[in-house]
């Protein structure tokens, strides 16, 4: 959650709402799903915008937890 929460100013509030394990995703993996929260107090959030934070967030997960999405 800190991980995801420092990849850019926009994102106010992170919440883990479900994490699935199962022997199909491998030993020692979990699937974890989050909710994000974007804010900006100077301008609308726009859909280019969320998808630059979400470029961030995924290459963070990645680098940082070598995390990938599931499809």
């Amino acid at each position: 959650v800190d991980a995801i929460k420092a990849c850019d100013a926009l994102i106010t509030k992170v919440t883990l709402f479900d994490i699935f394990e199962s022997e199909k995703l491998g030993a020692d993996k979990k699937s974890m799903a989050f909710s994000l929260k974007l804010v900006s107090d100077t301008q609308d959030v726009t859909d280019e915008m969320t998808d630059k934070v979400f470029e961030k967030v995924i290459a963070t997960l990645s680098e940082k937890f070598d995390a990938q999405m599931r499809a």
